[in-house]
């Protein structure tokens, strides 16, 4: 009984370390890519949405989101990081270009509208940054099979305790 209190508590501390690094990674990612294009999107101006789009272009550099796929077995083109990157760049280009035009007229506001929806449809969720990086997948399946020996021997325990 106490191997499997001790197998319950040092796995349960694993698997509450590993939760709170992944969870603190999440959030820096999102912090870094995913914020910005959100304030992206909603900018009023071009040269602001320019802005946060070389941001988010940045964050994605910063987290080598550069190639690969956000999927260890299901890899298509909706999933693949450079076909995400190029999608960027070109929203990047196409600001810059916006940027230039008259702020009253209609292509202007025809052009933004048009990068807001690029910017819409474009999902780059943290969670794609594990399956890309084979450390952030060996984290992420560490913590939850830590999570399962933790609930599973809770579960042995309060077993065995009842009979």
């Amino acid at each position: 009984m106490k191997v499997a209190v001790t197998i319950a508590v040092l796995f349960g501390i694993l698997a509450v370390v590993l939760s709170v690094i992944v969870g603190v990674t999440d959030y820096f990612i999102s912090r870094d890519t995913g914020a910005w294009l959100q304030r992206a999107q909603v900018a009023a101006q071009a040269d602001d949405m320019l802005y946060y789009l070389k941001q988010a272009d940045a964050g994605l550099s910063k987290w080598h989101y550069e190639n690969g796929y956000a999927a260890i077995i299901f890899k298509t083109p909706w999933n693949n990081a450079d076909m995400d990157r190029e999608t960027i760049s070109q929203a990047i280009n196409r600001t810059e270009t916006i940027n230039l035009m008259d702020r009253s007229g209609v292509a202007y506001q025809a052009g933004m509208d048009d990068v807001r929806g690029i910017i819409r449809e474009i999902e780059i969720a943290p969670v794609y940054f594990y399956f890309i990086h084979p450390m952030f997948v060996l984290v992420f399946i560490s913590m939850i099979i830590s999570w399962i020996v933790t609930i599973g021997t809770v579960g042995y325990i309060l077993v065995s305790e009842s009979w």
